[in-house]
């Protein structure tokens, strides 16, 4: 009954796959829950009563979480490798084509082994080893005048869905205590009151992609050894970053609380800003993107 009075609320529901099935019943099992044998007689009760459960730690992992797998489903193709082809070195002909394509493609560790295997599609290539898939298209590059291939690890939503389940809150709990140490309860009261992360999504999905894109790299294409304990940990000391940055913003001159929301559009304005700081996170200099990146931040107040 309470999924069918959602679907009042929301509207139509579209396919959903299982792990988003769960996490809305989940959802509403937990309001209902939470709600239960309370006396809430405004709507300013069931606020304060949702602020101050999502302050718990479990809880602010459990947003982390979320905000991580949801990640996963949306990051796009992992990029595997980009060959260049001078137009003037290979042939015209398509079997000599995928020749040259082969041949290019042993050159780079990317995990296929064997014989290789290319089967021409109506959007480029599938190459295969008969174990591992990849997808390949051809892109003209005008900075060097030559034909890119560009070769994508092929990464079903049934692998999103098994890599997503094993992102635990058990595990976001591990991150958040090593990195925050004795701040953990006062960044997660804080962080209770940025009550909207506006963009971000957008942005870690794209940040989600190019660690999705190295680790596979690093393990030659086997997505069951991918880890996500590092990302979890960029992800929590940026987000720590927001919090220390507004937290002035959640008083009231009279010293109580307030909710403000977070806006991250500055971070996905251009693709190459978003890759620059990407790249910064996922390197050496993570101090430096972690920077960069809460400098693109907005912040407005909760209405």
């Amino acid at each position: 009954m309470d999924i069918i009075n959602l679907a009042d609320i929301c509207g139509t529901v579209g396919n959903i796959k299982p792990l988003q099935f769960q996490i809305v019943a989940d959802d509403w099992k937990y309001i209902n829950n939470l709600i239960e044998g309370q006396k809430l007689r405004y709507r300013t009760d069931l606020e304060i009563r949702v602020i101050k459960d999502a302050q718990q730690p479990e809880n602010a992992a459990e947003r982390i979480r979320r905000l991580l797998t949801t990640s996963i489903f949306r990051s796009g193709d992992a990029l595997a490798c980009k060959i260049g082809f001078n137009p003037e070195n290979y042939s015209r002909d398509p079997d000599n084509e995928k020749e040259e394509m082969k041949n290019k493609i042993r050159q780079y560790n990317i995990g296929i082994y064997g014989q290789i295997n290319i089967t021409e599609t109506d959007n480029g290539w599938i190459i295969s080893d008969g174990s591992k898939k990849y997808n390949a298209k051809k892109e003209y590059n005008l900075a060097n005048k030559e034909h890119d291939l560009l070769v994508y690890y092929s990464i079903s939503s049934h692998d999103k869905e098994l890599l997503a389940y094993r992102i635990t809150n058990s595990m976001i709990l591990e991150v958040l205590a090593k990195r925050l140490g004795p701040e953990l309860t006062v960044f997660c009261s804080d962080f209770a009151l940025l009550c909207k992360l506006d963009y971000a999504l957008r942005f870690f999905a794209r940040l989600t992609m190019k660690w999705i894109e190295r680790e596979l790299k690093n393990t030659s294409g086997e997505t069951q050894n991918i880890g996500f304990a590092g990302l979890a940990d960029i992800i929590v000391e940026f987000l720590a970053r927001l919090v220390t940055n507004y937290r002035d913003l959640t008083f009231h001159k009279d010293g109580s609380r307030r909710r403000i929301g977070i806006e991250l559009m500055g971070l996905t304005r251009a693709n190459d800003i978003s890759d620059r700081i990407i790249e910064l996170l996922l390197s050496d200099h993570r101090i430096e993107g972690v920077n960069w990146a809460a400098d693109e931040v907005t912040a407005w107040y909760f209405i």
